[in-house]
């Protein structure tokens, strides 16, 4: 089922016009086997969109994405936004039900592809407070692997 899919069946009002059509334009599919992650989250990543990214700042796509550090070991997931502006990589914290949030400024992306990730890039790295992180594009390629790794 497709996020935008997923929105509509559960009721959940998108009222701004580009974030329908950035989750509409989305490739991505929801992974019904981990409904317990994967639901909260999408509802989480869109509703922080909503009430967090200015009206001006056009989203261009969503979708999923996972990150991690060495010190985490497994990928954690979470929706990646594309804006005018910035990528942003958005996800709920289970534990403490804050948002946990990693910005990356669209000054080193120079192409995007059509499903709203820089071409050529199966990940993103960058270092955060001495750590190095990974930003990688949830596709049906390794999406079986990220829900291997959800599901232990």
């Amino acid at each position: 089922m497709k996020l935008i899919a997923v929105l509509e069946t559960n009721q959940i009002e998108v009222p701004r016009q580009d974030v329908r059509e950035a989750l509409a334009a989305s490739p991505d599919t929801y992974l019904a086997a981990q409904q317990q992650v994967m639901k909260p989250q999408l509802i989480f990543g869109v509703q922080y969109v909503l009430d967090h990214i200015p009206k001006d700042e056009l989203v261009v796509r969503m979708g999923w994405a996972a990150s991690g550090h060495r010190m985490l070991g497994a990928p954690i997931l979470g929706l990646f936004v594309l804006t005018s502006n910035q990528l942003l990589f958005v996800r709920q914290d289970p534990s403490t039900k804050q948002p946990v949030l990693q910005e990356y400024p669209l000054s080193g992306i120079s192409k995007v592809s059509q499903s709203g990730w820089p071409l050529g890039l199966r990940k993103l790295h960058f270092t955060a407070n001495g750590e190095e992180h990974t930003l990688e594009r949830v596709h049906k390629d390794n999406a079986s692997y990220i829900e291997q790794e959800l599901s232990k």
